[in-house]
């Protein structure tokens, strides 16, 4: 039974992808800064540990681990538009993970970066080869894309790596303010959405065919190692279009206004998914819309029983 280490393992991609693992019969250690909220199992098997701190992480982290999928990340975007620094403590624990791979003797690191590496060229889609860091619109793109090359430097150590750039992930345990769970709170508080960027358009994933990419990083590792791929589901949909269909789907009477786009963000983003589809045979099966009522139900089951989670209150 291969030994995975989960980084960022009491976050939404990161629960996900863990109890997937699990399911699959893999032995699972997480490693995160905070308790795991979703699942109590993956909770007792999670290292508590603050990976910016280099000698908690070699410490703290078991010796035995096969591979690592190093999710742990400051992930909301104008959070470090706002707080750039935060940035740079993406990069210290991702040195610091590669750090401790190295002196452990792990050889497989599977790194989940985002599809803001491609900033806003303007595509119709984008390929991996588009990546700049040039293009990066904000610290969170940067800190991706150092990530990026940090693992390039790290082959000479004899670690090899998979990058996953993921698209907009939705469906549960996400309760940050974040684009689709962010409509969802407002359309079931009846309170106004606000979009910020006129004509703006995004490519959503749904968490399970994202977690299902993420592993097939690793059970193809030896055909797909040291190159990137995007986990996206390959069409764009504007945000407007998106608010609309959310407020259909829970009978809200919210309005909807637009606004310019905020400073750092990206304007348009779908994912050119072909790569992928080749060497990883991955293959999105959810529906937007059925991911939408699947995220739906999800989030009206969650604040019914926590209400005070909701991120706005109710009219």
């Amino acid at each position: 039974m291969q030994k995975i280490l989960v980084t960022g393992s009491s976050g939404s991609v990161g629960t996900a992808l863990s109890e997937e693992l699990l399911k699959r019969g893999y032995d699972v250690v997480g490693a995160d800064l905070r308790a795991n909220e979703w699942n109590k199992e993956l909770d007792r098997r999670t290292v508590r540990v603050d990976l910016r701190d280099p000698s908690a992480t070699l410490a703290s982290l078991p010796a035995d681990i096969d591979s690592i999928f190093h999710l742990a990340a400051h992930s909301r975007v104008w959070d470090l538009v706002e707080n750039p620094s935060l940035a740079d403590e993406n990069i210290l624990m991702m040195k610091n993970v590669l750090e401790y791979a190295k002196t452990r003797g792990i050889r497989k690191v599977i790194f989940t970066s985002s599809r803001e590496v491609y900033g806003n060229v303007r595509k119709d889609s984008y390929r991996e080869e588009d990546a700049s860091r040039e293009a990066c619109e904000n610290p969170y793109a940067t800190s991706k894309f150092d990530g990026e090359t940090l693992l390039k430097e790290y082959r000479a150590d004899g670690i090899d790596s998979v990058v996953v750039r993921l698209a907009n992930v939705y469906g549960r345990y996400d309760t940050l303010n974040r684009v689709i769970p962010l409509f969802i709170a407002h359309c079931l508080a009846r309170k106004p959405i606000d979009i910020f960027g006129r004509g703006k358009a995004l490519d959503f994933v749904f968490i399970d065919d994202a977690v299902d990419g993420i592993i097939r990083a690793l059970d193809r590792f030896d055909q797909a190692k040291n190159e990137p791929y995007n986990i996206a589901s390959g069409t764009g949909l504007e945000l407007s279009e998106l608010a609309e269909m959310l407020k259909k789907l829970t009978a809200s009477p919210v309005t909807v206004s637009v606004s310019d786009n905020r400073e750092g963000e990206v304007m348009r983003y779908v994912g050119n998914i072909e790569k992928a589809k080749r060497v990883l045979g991955y293959e999105p099966k959810t529906a937007f819309a059925e991911g939408l009522k699947r995220a739906i139900e999800w989030y009206s089951d969650f604040y019914a029983k926590y209400p005070e989670r909701m991120p706005i209150r109710a009219s």
